[in-house]
């Protein structure tokens, strides 16, 4: 298992270093695409509301497919670009990681459940202010605010977007994938999916945990990086889980293993 999480932390740092490329690329012109124009999220801004003007108005039709093909696929697969793919994600793993290194290995602040499920809201309601505005045609009100935006234009000051992107990104320091889980928008729109298909038990690729090895030592909870209370399930059918394997990986007596299946046997602890 260490090599997945290495062949996963390699995959991440590939991606951070692609669109760092990406973006010098651009700037001396010799790639003419912005990778704000990769940005799958661009299903909601630019796909479905103005469907319409789909092959004529939409300006990220690559990106608006790519962000379809990653809904479906997230249907039978999970998360799993939120734990494997994501630049943004990526990033804030990479900051928690460097900043938390010198706690050896413990979290540094862990909200409270109570606080942690309040988050989550928020990024349901921006998903549903973004779905709005965007039918409305009125995309420009929050994309001045996207923090992809800035990443994407790092040199050309785009004042709110860059403070948003500081925020996010000082934040993941102190709490590991802050915005993955309480500010993302096409994460929460990935979330509804899997709490769909939770609901019409459709199987797909989760982890299980085998109760008759469990000891209880709650390692695969407390490195979960969404914060997931993983020792009490059964199955992790929650719509948060990312794919990210550092549960299975962390667990000492290999209790932990990933197949197809649905929720049909129901997960929490007996």
């Amino acid at each position: 298992m260490k090599k997945v999480m290495l062949i996963r932390f390699s995959i991440l740092s590939l991606v951070i270093l692609a669109s760092v490329t990406a973006l010098v690329l651009e700037r001396f012109g010799v790639w003419g695409i912005n990778p704000h124009g990769l940005c799958p999220y661009s299903f909601v801004c630019f796909g479905l509301p103005t469907l319409r003007g789909f092959f004529t108005a939409n300006p990220f039709i690559i990106a608006t497919l790519l962000g379809l093909i990653i809904l479906f696929l997230t249907v039978f697969l999970g998360r799993i670009f939120c734990g494997w793919l994501c630049p943004l994600g990526a990033i804030q793993e990479l900051l928690y990681r460097i900043s938390n290194g010198a706690q050896k290995g413990k979290k540094k602040y862990l909200l409270t459940a109570k606080w942690d499920k309040k988050l989550k809201f928020f990024k349901y309601l921006i998903l549903l202010m973004n779905i709005v505005l965007a039918s409305l045609l009125f995309q420009a009100i929050y994309m001045a605010a996207c923090p992809v935006i800035a990443l994407a234009n790092i040199g050309k000051y785009i004042l709110i977007s860059a403070i948003i992107l500081s925020a996010f990104l000082i934040a993941s320091v102190f709490v590991e994938r802050f915005a993955c889980r309480y500010l993302c928008p096409y994460g929460a729109l990935m979330s509804i999916i899997l709490k769909i298909s939770n609901k019409i038990k459709l199987p797909r690729l989760m982890l299980k945990i085998n109760k008759d090895m469990c000891v209880n030592c709650e390692l695969c909870s407390s490195n979960c990086p969404m914060q997931i209370d993983v020792d009490e399930k059964v199955k992790v059918t929650d719509s948060d889980c990312i794919m990210c394997f550092r549960c299975k990986a962390k667990c000492p007596l290999k209790g932990i293993d990933c197949e197809f299946c649905n929720e049909r046997d129901g997960y929490e602890k007996k």
